[in-house]
């Protein structure tokens, strides 16, 4: 009798945990841009409507008009997983129709916005100042919205899904009080003291031997919104684990199909919780379920997937996660011990938007 009560509290504890063990939402969804929706009302989004539900499977269409003809735009969709099993921000091809068909792939929960840009300054170092956004969706993709996204962005919602944080009001002193502790500074000798005795303040290592160059840094560059990653500027070079941790995940990335495709990729988890995955691979020398060690060469860069369909330059793309999912990216230059002066920005002069994103040194 014991053991079937053990053995249904399992099945139920093993039921029951996702519900229990949810992530709290995001408040800010990466790559949408709430301040540059009042910079220019031109484009009215004319379906779907805000909170419209779709049958998993059912094509979206996305359309839209230009209120101002005498101004001419070009169009980028934009869509966020903020609920689903694999959460990925997508940025389309830019077009000049005014629709656009969406395809999601999975139960999901999204966030989509319409970037568009002056035609004339697309292609020029002024495009930032040109970029325009429109009002947001929020879609359920085979499932209702839960309130909390169906609320966040709906117009006319002022309410503040971050709990302000409470002010702490100083009381004036009419005598100043001389306090020493506050003086001793403790916290100096802590880090030298680590420094000296070899401790990393950061938790990973460079994923090469030697210093490599950047072609597109993480966060909002002026590629992609965000760049969820870091995109090394290498060819069939030998990369290694920057941590202590297992292969969980191995293959060729179809996901969002052949068009957009992160090829063959790796993915780690380290001891310390967090993932790191290595995208666009030639080849992986571990197998899913390898311990590897913080230095171990563990693939080799090459030039695998694609996007909008056209191949690949050779390049790198790194990911470190706080989870596995890839909503939860960070930017690996906090968590990479490494000097990153030594890291070059590659062909920034005739690419100056390459030093967009969360560049350690933006202005070369």
């Amino acid at each position: 009798m014991r053991k079937i009560l053990t053995t249904l509290t399992t099945i139920l504890a093993t039921i029951l945990m996702p519900l229990f063990a949810q992530e709290e939402p995001m408040t800010n969804v990466p790559g949408i841009r709430e301040d540059l929706i009042s910079k220019n009302q031109d484009i009215e989004i004319l379906t779907p409507k805000y909170g419209q539900r779709f049958e998993l499977g059912e094509n979206i269409l996305l359309t839209w008009k230009n209120k101002n003809p005498k101004r001419k735009y070009c169009y980028a969709p934009y869509f966020y997983y903020v609920i689903g099993d694999f959460q990925m921000s997508m940025s389309f091809k830019t077009t000049q129709d005014m629709q656009y068909t969406i395809l999601p792939s999975q139960k999901s929960v999204i966030v989509l916005q319409l970037y568009y840009y002056d035609s004339d300054k697309y292609y020029t170092p002024e495009r930032e100042e040109y970029t325009y956004a429109s009002d947001i969706l929020v879609l359920g993709i085979g499932m209702d919205i839960p309130e909390y996204w169906l609320k966040r962005f709906q117009k006319g919602n002022n309410e503040n899904p971050t709990p302000q944080q409470p002010t702490v009001k100083e009381k004036p002193d009419s005598k100043p009080i001389v306090k020493t502790t506050p003086t001793i500074k403790s916290k100096p000798p802590q880090k030298q003291k680590e420094k000296v005795l070899g401790k990393s303040v950061k938790p990973f290592i460079f994923p090469f031997s030697k210093p490599v160059g950047v072609s597109q840094w993480h966060g909002y560059t002026d590629y992609q919104k965000p760049h969820t990653g870091i995109d090394f500027s290498v060819a069939k070079q030998e990369t290694r684990a920057v941590g202590n941790g297992v292969v969980i995940a191995k293959g060729y990335d179809t996901y969002y199909g052949k068009c957009h495709s992160g090829g063959n990729f790796l993915t780690v988890k380290h001891d310390n919780g967090m993932h790191t995955v290595y995208f666009h691979l030639d080849q992986s020398y571990v197998d899913v379920g390898k311990k590897v060690k913080k230095g171990e060469v563990i693939a080799k860069t090459g030039n695998s997937g694609s996007w909008n369909c056209q191949p690949l330059a050779y390049h790198l793309h790194f990911e470190t996660r706080k989870k596995r999912s890839q909503s939860t990216h960070v930017d690996p230059v906090k968590y990479i011990e490494q000097d990153w002066d030594l890291i070059p920005t590659a062909n920034y002069k005739k690419y100056p938007g390459r030093l967009s994103g969360d560049n350690p040194h933006p202005g070369r």
